[in-house]
């Protein structure tokens, strides 16, 4: 029996290394969509929008002075989760690749309508739109590092160890609708931190758990026969940065990192 065809949809970086050498076992994967970065500026002005200028003004300072360093003194401990859990992470072939501006250009569908895939991978992109989602009409897939509804949004896992909800450090694999990690769930679980771990290594931790997701309901995701699973919580929450002073705070007070 032939591969079914998928195309994945996602911002550059490691995460879509990961995904796309998971996919290629088990898809004919005919093309990865690579979109631009959002600019500083609009980033900047649609979370003064919803947060407020404090707030953001907090975020920049602990993505200027601390997320930095949390990755870089996280380098070793990353590749020894990525070579504990036998992730392949090099590079994407440039062939493979195509660049847009936007996962909400007007051509995206177009290019989706030619390419005819079976199902859709997305990863990091900004919030694709309704008219897109049903425009494309094919069922699309995505892992998110957190547990929905309870921690949508970004950086689900540290805000799990943050508000001390370890019972919902986890990972979703769910499917994209309108909303933001709001999609029918494939599966979850929960996963444990170790010490060594922190905001720069939570991710990784949760991403090769949501790999894991993948491959175990693979064969239900390519014959179509998902059935949908009730949330292991039912609360509903949305998650953005955290700024340098609840860093700090938490640092200092229960030594969350």
């Amino acid at each position: 029996m032939s591969k079914k065809s998928i195309i994945i949809l996602a911002t550059e970086g490691v995460t879509t290394n990961m995904l796309y050498h998971k996919l290629e076992q088990y898809f004919n994967i005919k093309q990865v969509i690579i979109e631009d970065k959002i600019s500083k500026k609009t980033i900047l002005k649609n979370r003064i929008k919803k947060l407020g200028y404090f707030n953001v003004f907090g975020q920049i300072l602990f993505m200027l002075f601390i997320a930095p360093l949390l990755s870089l003194k996280s380098k070793k401990r990353i590749n020894e989760i990525l070579t504990k859990n036998k992730i392949d992470f090099t590079q994407i072939p440039n062939s493979i690749i195509k660049k847009i501006d936007s996962i909400n250009n007007k051509d995206i569908v177009k290019m989706i309508t030619i390419l005819k895939p079976d199902f859709i991978f997305v990863n990091g992109t900004r919030i694709i739109s309704k008219h897109i989602i049903e425009s494309i009409n094919v069922k699309m897939i995505n892992i998110h590092v957190g547990i929905t509804p309870k921690y949508r949004g970004v950086h689900g896992g540290y805000w799990a160890i943050y508000n001390n909800d370890l019972n919902m450090f986890g990972t979703t694999l769910h499917y994209i609708d309108a909303g933001i990690d709001t999609g029918a769930i494939i599966d979850q679980e929960i996963i444990k931190v170790s010490k060594n771990d922190n905001y720069a290594t939570y991710s990784i931790l949760q991403f090769c758990l949501g790999l894991n997701l993948l491959e175990k309901n693979i064969d239900l995701i390519i014959n179509n026969k998902i059935k949908p699973k009730k949330p292991l919580t039912t609360e509903n929450n949305l998650f953005h940065h955290p700024t340098f002073w609840q860093y700090i705070h938490k640092r200092l007070t229960k030594n969350i990192k």
